[in-house]
């Protein structure tokens, strides 16, 4: 989530767009190589399901 106000500096939103273009050069590397080079630890399960 973001949320800027006017209380962030310029160099605040400047990080914070460098940030989220750094992560999403990971997310793409993801998509192109496989995901599963890119997780730490074992998948979650299901919460969810139609009968518990």
């Amino acid at each position: 989530s973001l949320v800027v106000s006017y209380s962030h500096s310029d160099e605040d939103i400047d990080r914070t767009v460098e940030a989220f273009g750094g992560a999403l050069g990971v997310y793409r590397r993801a998509l192109e190589d496989g995901v599963e080079k890119y997780l730490v630890g074992r998948p979650s399960n299901v919460v969810f399901r139609k009968f518990n």
